[in-house]
């Protein structure tokens, strides 16, 4: 036992030294990701709507309520509509409405209206920018010193969603699919054309032994892969997990078991080194567009068939029910258990047809 943990420890040293030494491996696992991350968190942030789109609550016995949305609407930038309560909130939710303005039953004459700005963090400022000059307008038609209309600003109850919130979990999704295809399954098949392996199955160290120090880096890539998008993400983008730190783990976990064994399967599968090449940015760039990463597809009736047909869409979707506790395309069991489904294909294939070198059959 003592041996077998030695030779392990060796082979995993060897291992990180030859993943250290590739630079397309190490570029597409864990540099890749973070760039994504950055452009889409930068361009989060500066972003504002070309429309800024307000949700009204009111009553229609409130006058100065209906003045107020009226002159809100007068703005360029921004328009206004009638909503409920419940469809404001909801809105909200879904980021289709960037603030809500909930006017209540009126008061006295002589009293101010206070009304709620129920907005996200991001919209703040702008939000307030609007209220308080239509507020103002609003004091000049009514000949009055003091403002006729007050406001308090509220959070949503439930964080909005935004594009950025549906694409990093599709981040986390893409940088466990660049292990198993740039990490795992090119890796592999240069190893094959110029021998290593033929030259590893030739000593007295077991194949098994071999196989399982390169699954222990993968794993470990992965978990570096899932802690640095997580760190970043926090650090840089505040973003948090509205499900548990195990949750994540586990899913990632499940992911990382699949496309890890796709790509040993991958690897085993194809021919030769340059087929293998072609297919993997093939099967890269399939994952990538129907895989539901940056894209939600599901909205286009023709192309939802071919997104239910890629695995990585399950991956992406079961991720956003954990870091934005969004409701997905599928419920957490159906995802689960196709991912499962596919895990236990690749794991087949890949016991299957794992080779050593090309020449084996």
């Amino acid at each position: 036992m003592a041996r077998m943990f030695r030779v392990l420890s060796v082979l995993c040293e060897m291992n990180v030294r030859e993943f250290y030494r590739d630079p397309v491996a190490a570029f597409f696992s864990l540099i890749f990701p973070l760039l994504f991350l950055l452009l889409f968190g930068v361009a989060e942030a500066v972003r504002r709507p070309p429309i800024f789109q307000f949700g009204i609550v009111t009553s229609n016995a409130n006058g100065r309520g209906d003045r107020l949305a009226e002159l809100l609407a007068t703005y360029e930038s921004i328009s206004t509509e009638r909503v409920t309560l419940a469809e404001g909130n909801e809105r909200l939710r879904a980021g289709t409405l960037e603030a809500l303005v909930i006017v209540p039953a009126a008061p006295p004459a002589d009293a101010a209206l206070t009304v709620r700005l129920v907005v996200d963090d991001r919209w703040a400022a702008f939000a307030r920018m609007a209220v308080d000059s239509s507020r103002g307008r609003l004091a000049q038609e009514e000949s009055g010193t003091a403002f006729p209309v007050d406001y308090t600003v509220e959070k949503p109850a439930i964080e909005a969603m935004s594009d950025f919130t549906f694409i990093f979990p599709g981040l986390i999704a893409m940088a466990l699919l660049q292990l198993g295809l740039f990490a795992t399954a090119t890796p592999l098949l240069r190893a094959r054309d110029r021998g290593t392996l033929r030259h590893l199955s030739t000593t007295p160290v077991s194949r098994v032994a071999v196989v399982i120090a390169q699954v222990v880096l993968r794993f470990s890539v992965a978990a570096l892969q899932l802690a640095l998008l997580m760190g970043f993400g926090g650090l840089l983008f505040h973003v948090h997990i509205a499900g548990s730190w195990i949750a994540l783990s586990l899913a990632a976990a499940l992911g990382a078991v699949m496309l890890i064994a796709m790509g040993y399967a991958l690897a085993g599968l194809v021919p030769s080194m340059e087929s293998g090449l072609a297919i993997v940015m093939l099967v890269n760039f399939a994952m990538l567009f129907f895989g539901e990463v940056f894209f939600d597809l599901s909205r286009v009736p023709f192309l939802r068939p071919l997104m239910r047909a890629v695995p990585l869409s399950y991956l992406s979707d079961l991720l956003r029910h954990i870091v934005g506790g969004v409701a997905g395309l599928s419920p957490t069991w159906v995802n689960v258990l196709v991912l499962a489904g596919w895990t236990i294909v690749a794991v087949t294939v890949a016991t299957w047809r794992f080779r050593f070198d090309m020449g084996e059959r």
